[in-house]
């Protein structure tokens, strides 16, 4: 949701990139900000164009069901994949160890 002229400028002042990680050929940014004086944490993927070599925004619809379906046995999920998302999980939640 795009918020108003002043929430977009808080954002970007207080927007830091804490984390990376690579996932399938994209790349998973962990990002922190605040809103409104409280401090968020989220995720946001980008994806390199081959030919200009450009980095687009990505959207991660199977690591999003990789997060959904963790520990769950009738869809497993590569414990690579399982990692990352456990990592994405505690990184929203303003609890990551690194």
């Amino acid at each position: 949701m795009i918020g108003t002229c002043r929430q977009i400028q808080e954002k970007l002042k207080t927007l830091t990139v804490s984390h990376e990680a690579e996932w399938r050929g994209k790349k998973i940014l962990f990002v922190k900000y605040q809103e409104g004086g409280v401090p968020k944490y989220d995720t946001e993927a980008f994806e390199k164009d081959v030919e200009t070599g450009m980095w687009f925004p990505s959207r991660t619809y199977e690591l999003e069901r990789v997060i959904r379906h963790l520990g769950s046995a009738t869809d497993p999920v590569d414990p690579e994949e399982a990692a990352l998302g456990k990592m994405i999980e505690k990184w929203k939640k303003g609890v990551a160890d690194w």
